[in-house]
């Protein structure tokens, strides 16, 4: 708690009941409960476009819902890439705090 100000941070996705007792300077105090429900970020991932021309890059869009509170790294494998001229492996993609997007690009 800082000053007015009550900052909750989830740690893992379920629900939790707060509760806040404030105390003024003549001892007087006041009460208040709240729920607090943190929920999984779904990621989805689509391709831009229908196509690429050889030699291009695929471009791909992770969709999360909702926008995350924090920054959200998503690891994505890639797999099957080298018929195609990309590497096969690990990539993260990024996707900012209370934004809903991030793009993956192979080349």
């Amino acid at each position: 708690m800082d000053g007015a100000t009550l900052t909750v941070r989830g740690v893992g996705r379920g629900s939790a009941e707060i509760t806040v007792t404030a105390e003024d300077p003549d001892g007087e105090t006041a009460t208040r409960k709240f729920r607090v429900t943190v929920t999984e970020t779904a990621v989805s991932v689509a391709a831009v476009g229908t196509s690429v021309t050889e030699g291009g890059v695929a471009t791909f869009a992770l969709t999360a819902a909702p926008a995350p509170g924090a920054d959200l790294a998503v690891a994505v494998a890639v797999r099957g890439g080298a018929a195609y001229g990309v590497a096969d492996g690990a990539r993260t993609v990024a996707i900012a705090a209370g934004a809903t997007e991030g793009a993956l690009r192979l080349a």
